[in-house]
């Protein structure tokens, strides 16, 4: 039936106004027609309700083209595992619908797929769901109570819809239709303007083209590169670079792995390869595996330098074992077994990678000593010791990232950190520290716990940690901290998982004795002089009342790092006795090493410089003796030394008769009057007339040339 609009405006749940501009502009929304208005207020519209009020024809087919609704052509293969889309659009479609789920699940022709609203994009749907909370909300209100005043008390949850009176009467209007139509209440009022998200106006062949820029190593092009050389094959064709720019950050964003792969391919095992089971699940007893490795410090100590992580795990119970070491050696690595063997005792395998100083005969010689069985790991496959790797990522995160002096753990980190501070900042941070007088807890406070900066003027502490205070709080915080919290792994504290099992572990008794057996192990020959043992270039003689009757045996001897003992063995490896040098007793092996390295480092060095000074000498052809000479010459007109017939033998004078002959015939072949060089310069020099065959023989004798062009012009 025909009905005002002021009855239509309830009935459809919309404002007057709206449906007299829809009228206006001829919108198939409603069906209307104009009649003559009461009182001489002329023509007014009039709008049909009921059976045929336009929802079937008009009202659907706007509302499909509105909301871009394609029901001729759903997606099959639309991901229906996602929970919280599909339960909010059920529950959102029941309660506005009145139905509690049941006549969904019974009846197929009005059936509210759930599905539609899963094909808008998140932020769409999410949009979407806000504003059907907002229109249920709206239809609780307190009887009585206006739009404004339900506006004013709406919470901060509906902000980002910027809610007006308009908006929610047209919300209302659109989800009572969708109710009414039973059709999906969240799509009905998604707000579909725009351009779907991944359509672009680029070309398939432009998008390939992007992309094989993107996946080239032997070039590295930025956006502004890609997009000339893009220009460059497109032409006028391509869109703006922003449209480039867009396609290239969906691309690797829908393609993280294969960009991954191109950018650092480590990194993409890393974070993209699945994972097999647990690495620990066949562990059953504590000391059975170790994982050892070394890693540089991301901080900076007071010298300057970034010392070394070496660390070892126990992979049943995760307590770690760490030392400070200035690089990663083969003595390096014998400290930290030497603090693990007495802090955990001895394991049964040591886990490591192919690094070469654990490929190194002095480690194999520990582990054989100590009757470990020593495995690596694949090469490039870090993932093979995964707890070492977590432990030093937990070691970065908590300790290091609370001392200052951290320098972050990637070049980007460390230049953000950088940049993000004036030098006159840092120099005043320093400065207030410095003046400030700490104790043993307050330096903990602050080293730890981070006070709050307003007590330094707003400035971040600067802490400047030595070498041994970084290593104290590093053994400080694995002790105190790591090993006494719950593990998320282990569901307890690496400590209680160790007490767990009762197996006592087992121990090297004497110390002094561990010291050598972390030594450095080789077969030497006894001689007269003792067992002579060249490092370094230093020459040691140990000697031993012991091996003083053996000379000529062959013994196997251990060096520790106190370079005036070794320990010496027999070929049944049976200790014999400790040799000893009395003039090298107190040296350390270590640092003699260490300077042996620094000094053929420099030797390296100076010898790249001395070959890159002596080639550019050449380049810029420096002047010497013979560049001298010329010039003194020149200077002091010394005349060219005459040619003297010397006596000769017959050889001589056959060997001048064949080098007068052509001479003769060069000049017969030129057809040149002269005799020699010397006649053609004397005559051509003064008076010209030079012949194309001639210049070139100047060229070829550029320096008699010369010396006769001075003479003339002396005589002159």
């Amino acid at each position: 039936m025909w009905v005002p609009v002021k009855a239509a405006s309830v009935y459809f749940g919309v404002g007057e106004r709206a449906i007299q501009i829809a009228c206006n502009r001829g919108s198939k929304k409603y069906q209307f027609q104009k009649v003559e208005g009461v009182g001489g207020r002329g023509e007014v519209y009039e709008i049909w309700i009921g059976e045929n009020d336009g929802s079937e024809t008009g009202a659907a087919t706007d509302a499909q083209s509105s909301f871009g609704i394609d029901r001729s052509n759903e997606d099959a293969d639309i991901e229906l595992n996602l929970q919280r889309g599909h339960s909010i659009c059920n529950d959102l479609n029941d309660r506005c619908n009145g139905s509690d789920g049941q006549d969904r699940i019974n009846s197929k022709t009005n059936q509210v797929d759930p599905r539609e609203a899963l094909k808008l994009d998140d932020d769409k749907r999410i949009s979407a769901e806000l504003r059907c909370r907002l229109v249920m909300e709206y239809e609780k209100r307190p009887q009585g109570m206006t739009i404004d005043a339900f506006i004013a008390e709406l919470s901060i949850d509906f902000e980002p819809l910027n809610v007006t009176s308009s908006k929610i009467n047209r919300w209302l209007g659109e989800y009572r239709k969708a109710k009414k139509e039973k059709r999906n209440v969240v799509v009905a009022l998604a707000d579909t303007r725009g351009r779907k998200k991944g359509i672009t106006k680029l070309t398939e062949e432009m998008k390939e083209m992007t992309v094989r820029y993107l996946l080239r190593r032997d070039v590295h092009l930025n956006i502004a590169g890609i997009y000339a050389n893009l220009k460059h094959a497109f032409g006028e064709a391509l869109p703006s670079l922003n449209t480039v720019d867009r396609f290239i950050k969906q691309w690797k964003e829908t393609n993280a792995l294969q960009w991954a792969i191109r950018v650092n391919p480590s990194k993409a095992k890393s974070h993209f390869q699945p994972a097999h089971g647990s690495r620990s699940e066949h562990i059953k007893y504590k000391n059975q595996v170790w994982e050892l490795d070394g890693t540089v410090a991301d901080v900076m100590t007071s010298d300057a330098k970034r010392w070394t992580i070496v660390a070892a795990i126990d992979v049943f119970s995760r307590r770690p074992v760490v030392t400070l070491e200035k690089s990663n050696t083969s003595y390096a690595l014998a400290r930290n077994m030497r603090k693990a063997l007495i802090k955990l005792g001895i394991p049964d395998i040591v886990l490591t990678d192919h690094g070469r100083d654990y490929k190194s005969n002095h480690f194999e010689s520990v582990c054989l000593s100590l009757g470990i069985d020593h495995k690596t790991t694949d090469p490039f496959s870090g993932d093979q010791k995964p707890h070492i790797e977590r432990f030093f990522g937990t070691l970065t995160r908590e300790l290091f990232r609370s001392i200052d002096g951290f320098v972050g753990h990637s070049v980007e980190e460390r230049s953000a950190i950088q940049s993000g501070m004036h030098l006159k900042d840092r120099l005043e941070s320093i400065k207030r520290w410095r003046e400030k007088a700490y104790d043993a807890d307050s330096f903990a406070s602050a080293l730890l716990k981070r006070k709050k900066q307003e007590e330094y003027g707003g400035l971040p502490i600067e802490v400047p940690l030595t070498s041994d205070e970084l290593s104290e709080w590093i053994d400080r915080w694995v002790n105190a901290m790591y090993e006494r919290r719950d593990h998320r792994k282990l569901r307890m504290s690496p400590m209680e998982k160790w007490e767990s099992d009762p197996t006592p572990a087992q121990t090297v008794g004497n110390l002094h004795s561990l010291d050598f057996l972390l030594g450095k192990s080789e077969y030497r020959t006894i001689l007269k002089e003792g067992i002579v043992i060249t490092r370094n270039g230093i020459k040691g003689e140990y000697h031993h009342p012991s091996i003083a009757g053996m000379t000529g045996k062959k013994v196997m001897v251990i060096e520790p790092d106190e370079m005036g003992e070794i320990l010496v063995y027999d070929e049944n490896r049976e200790f014999l006795c400790v040799a000893i040098d009395p003039t090298l007793q107190g040296r350390s092996r270590e640092e003699a090493a260490e300077i042996t390295r620094t000094y053929n480092k420099l030797v390296r060095g100076f010898e790249k410089i001395n070959k890159k000074m002596a080639d550019m000498s050449k380049e810029l052809d420096d002047p010497l003796i013979t560049h001298r000479i010329i010039a003194a010459e020149k200077e002091y007109d010394i005349p060219m030394p005459e040619i003297r017939t010397p006596k000769t033998t017959k050889e001589i004078v056959a060997a001048n008769a064949a080098a007068e002959a052509k001479t003769k015939s060069h000049c017969e072949v030129k057809k040149v009057k002269y005799g020699s060089l010397r006649e053609l310069f004397e005559d051509k020099i003064p008076n010209g007339g030079w012949l194309e065959h001639e210049l070139v023989l100047i060229e070829e004798n550029r320096e008699l040339y010369e010396a006769v062009a001075a003479r003339i012009k002396k005589v002159s």
